[in-house]
């Protein structure tokens, strides 16, 4: 799901049968780079615009913890969310866009 659109449709409505279709065609939810990835497509981002980079990984990270989206990708759903949580902690440290969002979902 790299489009904004398609990973905002896993967050925002959180459609048990939506997710389920697109995980079924094959559409996956690529886990955001570390946050102090130093790979070209990271560099690039960052020197080019450094908000886009910031809110594309919200919009991932929003993705992944969908309930709905847990639940149908993760063996284990409760340990996924714990390190979910962690990272994004983790992450809202460096990320002030991150600051508001991730108190909202703890």
């Amino acid at each position: 799901m790299q489009n904004g659109v398609t990973v905002n449709s896993v967050d925002y409505r959180n459609n048990h049968e939506i997710i389920q279709l697109l995980l079924s065609r094959g559409h996956v939810v690529n886990h955001p780079h570390p946050i102090y990835c130093e790979c070209d497509d990271c560099e690039r981002r960052q020197n080019t615009d450094s908000l886009k980079r910031s809110l594309s990984r919200l919009n991932a990270y929003k993705a992944l913890s969908s309930p709905a989206f847990m639940a149908l990708s993760s063996a284990d759903p409760i340990t996924t969310t714990f390190e979910l949580r962690q990272e994004m902690m983790m992450v809202a440290e460096v990320e002030k866009e991150f600051k508001v969002s991730e108190g909202q979902t703890s």
